[in-house]
């Protein structure tokens, strides 16, 4: 069902190219300039059935490709009006991992690397649960943040996950080939498949 969730959501951001925001996030498209218009963005599963878009200017995975050891992922953003986030944040900080009350601030994520508004790599991590976070600020002398004046309120985030999937969306539709809706000749030799109008009278 999250798979199919996932999609639906995917269909309406690249017909718009993320341009509006189909769920909670206010804004759906970072403020700072990448390298050849790729972008990273996240939507969030919560517990609650919530979904939330969240575009942000910092990804990095920290652990987990070996699979060895839980997959670990680091976010960062500008702060802004992502509630549900932020409230993930707080409700983690206060639950021990693995007890029975934590299971309400497990969130499915999915990781959506996009070219020019196209998604060309997912990362889907579950059941991930905040195990760090922080509010800093950057300034025109940090790499990577000196593209706006004067200062930025940064969200800093660390999950820790349970497990993840990684897809190559381009790659699996490669070998995609609309079939003809012609008859082949090996068709043609079992008469029950033949159309109505094709079988002699």
């Amino acid at each position: 069902m999250k798979r199919l969730a996932t999609i639906a959501i995917l269909t309406i951001l690249c017909g718009i190219g993320f341009a509006v925001n189909p769920i909670t996030a206010e804004e759906s498209q970072s403020q700072y300039h990448f390298a050849e218009n790729t972008t990273v963005s996240g939507i969030f599963h919560y517990a609650t059935g919530k979904s939330e878009i969240i575009p942000f200017e910092v990804f990095e995975q920290e652990q987990g490709f070996n699979r060895m050891g839980d997959p670990i992922f680091h976010l960062e953003k500008v702060v802004g009006n992502t509630p549900s986030l932020h409230h993930l944040a707080d409700e983690s900080m206060v639950v021990t991992r693995g007890s029975q009350t934590s299971d309400f601030v497990l969130t499915d994520v999915d990781i959506l690397i996009s070219h020019e508004g196209k998604v060309i790599r997912q990362l889907d991590y579950n059941r991930c649960i905040v195990t760090d976070y922080k509010i800093t600020t950057m300034h025109d002398d940090d790499a990577g943040w000196h593209a706006t004046d004067g200062f930025s309120l940064v969200d800093q985030f660390q999950f820790t996950c349970d497990g993840y999937t990684p897809s190559s969306p381009v790659y699996d539709h490669m070998d995609d080939v609309e079939q003809a809706d012609t008859l082949s000749s090996n068709d043609l030799k079992d008469t029950s498949t033949w159309p109505q109008n094709m079988i002699p009278n």
